[in-house]
């Protein structure tokens, strides 16, 4: 150093003074880190950094134009950092950044900036210098490290979209290591930084809907390898934040969204153990319940998984299987009086876990014991339906054994003793069953003494208990004269070969049935409204199967023909309905609103009514009738509804009338709404805001204005009710009212005699400063910009209506001197009250509010001080240009 100082005592070429001043520097700058660690012995190292600092600033001064300024700069801001200077070392760096946007040390310089800024809370800031840092390219190693800042600058700004696209950007590119971040070989450094990534993507997530974002997020922007990671990162938050039940379902929805993923059982079983260690006993069932479903070996979760997944998942399978069947089979067994329904619902539960134990682990030495079991508790349990099922499987699954018989017969002794404990609704299903189980047992055991019995009411059975394919065929064999059928057995074979067509889906042919077993049964009149009833609904599901298939028009003609051909059917008003719906579909819309006019008033009271009313506005809207539609809303908007659909009805009605240039009625509807619906207050208020602009138009300022102060008062005395919007439009209807006082004030001349004008004018003053307080007051920046501008404005205008007043008559030119000298004495303080508010306006640029009346505001203050702003609203307009 010594040299170089010499050096530079001699007389040299710039070029040479210059490199010779920047070594100097450079080595003092390393000298003072060395001794910043103890390395060096000398001056302190604060003064050999103020050196540095001194010949790098000289340099930068010499000569704008010399090469390597922007490593200057960089030496300098290091300097100052060292030293302490943060702020002086990042305005370098801003000149750096500006000045050489090439520069090498562009994108450090942008990362450590952000960084400054990011301590300062200027998040905004920092994120666009972490960005700029981040778009400099990703060779750097400050690349990543840039990435992860403004992942967090976004996140602190709660813009959580932007923040994860970020981090989701350094977890892609740090891919490999993801899929390391188990190994214990993976450094430190990138497991913290992995970790911390994904715990602050696992944040973000808590604001976007927990696991439901994730979910969103990832659909909109592609699937990931290592999205198990982001779950289970979600699901370990949660968990420290003791809210397991959202930490469990974070597991899950990863489980649920990709099943087969070989880390999904282990994500289900973390669920699992997490419910169990916090003492969740009803959701760990619910977990382990929704794993045995998700992985039946018919499943294509399992298909899916890989063997070793498989394998280490089946003890787990085969554990909980059991767990779930043991649960549910001693709730039912246990003593006391419980509920029918809930014990019965118990059993139904153990009976579908032991069905999938043994459909699972068939092979295994157990698995017929407990089938037999099974069957016989539910037989003493008085659940025969239920018993028929595992009889059955006792007696055909297995092959033959000396019980099979007795098991088979037994299922049907369980469907006789079932048949009569059911209700009405539930008997088809089990009566099926136990038809089905007689035609076994007649097919398998034929040479059983009990064979003849059960076949002999086979074809009953058949038709009584549901099974129609069957039931269809022995029908139509009785009814070829193969069994010598009387009257009343045709009649059965008929009920039997309709109803199985019905159940069957084939309504054409159903229909068919039922006509001739309407001729057969003539003369049964007590028996013909049933059957009737059938033939109106085998005409419906005609209707229904082409609605289905996307043919709406010839759907209609079938539902409407039930009127025709059975005009008394039940079924008839739902089939209107859904001829009136089939013919919204088919866009006939006319035919539709006649059809539901009809409706409303064959069945004014009837249930669908009030649905019928809104398909009567859609068609009507349709249909290009706004008016009529409007209407019906009306009467939506008074039906015994919940208060949402009507509050929507009347908001409807009213925004029809509007629409439709009903002025008049729009105001009455949306008065109805105001007063039928105050609460929720936002709606109420857009309300009255739509009142204020029907008004305008129709030219009735007083009654406009009444509903512009009821804007106001009312979100005054909302409270916690009221929202951004509501204080909005309060404030927006509040500057409109304070808008005519400042015009007033403003028109009011001092003149002569001055004690009455000024008089008036402080008057009207008071009322302008009142009104534009009462607007400011509702926070809003555009609205609070304005007012706080015109409230300077009106003193600034008093004050200068004071300037220029009509001087008294007859004034000696002393008198007039002093007269005046009194009247800027007067004027001075309201001067002073426009600059402070003025001022107030200006500040709010540095809160990132400037708008046209801030700037009109630093206009004000160049004139009001010229010697303080002048200057500043030059920095403005070159602000106002950057911008």
């Amino acid at each position: 150093m010594e040299d170089y100082r010499a050096l530079l005592q001699q007389p040299a070429p710039p070029e040479l003074t210059h490199e010779a001043t920047r070594r100097l520097a450079d080595l003092q700058l390393g000298q003072g880190e060395r001794r910043l660690a103890g390395e060096a012995q000398g001056l302190p190292a604060e003064a050999v950094f103020d050196s540095a600092i001194k010949l790098y600033r000289q340099l930068l001064e010499q000569n704008d134009d010399i090469a390597g300024r922007d490593r200057l700069y960089y030496q300098l801001a290091r300097a100052e950092v060292l030293v302490g200077r943060l702020e002086a070392s990042q305005q370098t760096l801003d000149r750096l950044v500006r000045e050489h946007p090439e520069s090498l040390y562009f994108q450090e310089a942008q990362f450590r900036r952000g960084e400054w800024l990011f301590t300062r809370a200027d998040y905004a800031a920092a994120q666009r210098a972490y960005a700029a840092s981040v778009a400099a390219g990703g060779d750097s190693p400050f690349h990543q490290r840039a990435l992860f800042k403004l992942g967090w600058a976004l996140f602190k700004q709660q813009q959580f979209d932007a923040a994860l696209d970020a981090f989701v950007a350094l977890l892609d590119l740090r891919a490999d290591t993801l899929s390391r971040l188990d190994s214990k070989t993976l450094a430190p450094s990138d497991r913290e930084l992995m970790q911390d990534t994904l715990r602050v993507t696992s944040l973000c997530f808590t604001q976007q809907g927990g696991a439901g974002g994730i979910d969103r997020y990832f659909q909109s922007n592609g699937e990931r390898p290592w999205l198990h990671r982001v779950y289970r990162s979600l699901g370990n938050l949660y968990l420290k934040q003791e809210r397991v039940i959202d930490g469990a379902d974070a597991y899950l929805s990863f489980v649920r969204r990709s099943p087969s993923h070989p880390q999904a059982p282990l994500l289900q079983l973390l669920a699992i153990e997490s419910y169990q260690s916090h003492d969740f006993p009803g959701q760990a069932l619910t977990a382990k319940r929704e794993l045995a479903q998700r992985y039946r070996q018919d499943g294509e979760a399992w298909k899916g998984l890989e063997q070793e997944s498989r394998i280490a998942l089946t003890p787990h399978l085969r554990k909980y299987l059991r767990d779930l069947a043991s649960h549910y089979h001693a709730l039912a067994q246990q003593p006391g009086k419980v509920k029918k329904g809930q014990r019965d619902t118990w059993f139904s539960e153990a009976v579908v876990w032991y069905r999938h134990y043994l459909s699972r682990f068939s092979g295994e030495a157990q698995s017929g014991r407990i089938n037999f079991l099974l069957a016989e508790l539910q037989f003493e349990r008085g659940e025969f339906g239920q018993a028929v099922v595992e009889y059955q499987r006792t007696a055909y699954d297995y092959p033959p054994h000396k019980d099979a018989a007795e098991a088979g017969y037994a299922a049907l002794l369980a469907f006789d003793r079932q048949k009569s404990l059911l209700p009405e609704v539930q008997r088809p299903e089990w009566q099926r069953q136990g038809a089905e189980s007689g035609l076994r047992f007649a097919d398998r055991f034929p040479a059983d003494k009990r064979t003849a019995g059960v076949l002999s009411r086979s074809a009953q059975q058949l038709f009584q208990l549901g099974d129609y394919g069957q039931a269809r065929k022995v029908a139509q064999r009785s009814l070829e004269g193969k069994t010598g059928l009387d009257a009343k057995g045709q009649r059965v074979s008929w009920a039997v070969a309709a109803h199985a067509a019905f159940e069957l889906a084939d309504y054409a042919d159903a229909e068919t049935g039922y006509n001739k077993l309407l001729q057969l049964s003539a003369g049964d009149k007590a028996g013909l409204g049933a059957i009737q009833e059938k033939l109106a609904a085998a005409i419906y599901q005609q209707g229904r199967i082409l609605s289905e298939k996307g043919e709406a028009a010839a759907a209609a003609q079938h539902y409407l023909r039930v009127g025709r051909v059975v005009p008394d059917a039940s079924i008839r008003t739902t089939a209107e309905y859904d001829g009136a719906a089939s013919l919204i579909a088919a866009g006939r819309w006319e035919t539709a609103t006649e059809v539901l006019e009809g409706f409303r008033q064959r069945y004014p009271k009837h249930e669908l009514t009030i649905d019928v009313e809104r398909k009567l506005a859609l068609a009507y809207l349709q249909n290009g009738q706004p008016l009529e539609a409007a209407v019906v809303f009306e009467r939506v908007a008074v039906a015994p509804l919940a208060t949402e659909v009507q509050q929507q009805a009347a908001w409807q009605a009213a925004e029809l009338y509007q629409k439709a240039g009903s002025d008049k009625r729009a105001v009455t509807a949306f008065k109805v709404y105001v007063k039928r619906f105050p609460q929720p207050l936002e709606p109420a208020m857009e309300a009255r805001q739509q009142l204020v602009e029907l008004y305008q138009r129709l030219q009735a300022p007083a009654k406009r204005d009444y509903w512009l102060r009821q804007l106001v008062s009312v979100e005054r005395k909302a409270g916690a009710a009221g929202s951004e919007r509501s204080r909005y439009l309060a404030a927006q209807a509040a500057l409109r009212l304070a808008e005519p006082e400042y015009t007033a004030f403003v028109k009011i001349p001092l003149k002569r005699p001055l004690a009455r004008s000024l008089k008036r004018k402080k008057r009207q003053m008071q009322r302008a400063i009142k009104a534009y307080d009462l607007a400011a007051g509702f926070a809003q920046a555009d609205v609070t910009t304005l007012a706080t501008f015109r409230l300077a404005e009106i003193y600034r205008l008093f004050g200068e209506s004071l300037l220029t007043s009509e001087r008294p008559a007859g004034l000696s030119a002393e008198e007039l001197e002093q007269y005046e000298l009194l009247l800027e004495e007067q004027a001075y303080p309201f001067e002073e009250k426009a600059i402070e508010a003025h001022e107030l306006n200006a500040r709010r640029a540095a809160q990132g509010v400037y708008d046209d009346w801030v700037r009109q505001s630093f206009s004000q203050l160049a004139q009001l001080n010229p010697a303080r702003y002048a200057k500043q609203e030059q920095g403005e307009r070159v602000f106002n240009e950057m911008r």
